[in-house]
């Protein structure tokens, strides 16, 4: 039987150099951690997961419940075929396995036995996900008078532009930008 080809496509080499140990072991060896350890098992931010292989998002937490069965468990994937399903008869069971339709990472399993009007669970290992807090939610935290800092005053402009790897501070920045009446 012929391999299915993905659109992200690296040498076992190049996954072995972008990925830790224990995610290889996972997303290409089809592995799974041990049961209640996932970074993601009782994590209940708002925001996006997405492949820990190339970055395609999966789900979102507002697909995301609590199981009690030891890994994370969503009841549904963002639609456009994101997941891919494949019968698994490996450890003398049959399960359908569920894979990245980006790159063919394994992500789990899913199951008929969800508490949700899917009837879905898919129960997904931490080490296969990245997570991308809510951006919006974390614009809405910020308190208003920091908002005023940032839009006001010359020196917190500058520590926005110095300090470009938070989202929040380069949203902010690019919104300053964009305003040049605001500009001293």
């Amino acid at each position: 039987m012929e391999e299915k080809t993905y659109p992200v496509r690296l040498t076992p080499a190049q996954w072995q150099d972008s990925l830790s140990d224990e995610q290889y072991y996972i997303l290409r060896e089809k592995g799974t951690e041990r049961p209640g350890t996932g970074q993601y098992y009782l994590h209940t931010a708002e925001g996006t997961y997405s492949c820990a292989g190339c970055g395609s998002e999966l789900f979102t937490s507002d697909m995301k419940f609590q199981s009690h069965c030891g890994w994370p468990s969503f009841d549904r994937e963002i639609e456009g075929g994101k997941v891919e399903r494949k019968l698994d008869k490996s450890h003398g069971m049959m399960r359908t396995e569920i894979l990245c339709a980006n790159c063919g990472g394994h992500l789990g399993h899913v199951f008929n036995d969800g508490p949700t009007s899917t009837g879905e669970r898919y129960c997904v290992n931490s080490l296969s996900l990245q997570f991308q807090k809510n951006l919006q939610k974390q614009i809405n935290e910020v308190p208003i008078s920091r908002w005023l800092d940032v839009l006001t005053c010359r020196e917190t402009r500058i520590n926005v532009a110095a300090n470009r790897r938070s989202p929040l501070l380069w949203l902010a920045m690019a919104n300053y930008r964009s305003h040049p009446f605001l500009v001293s």
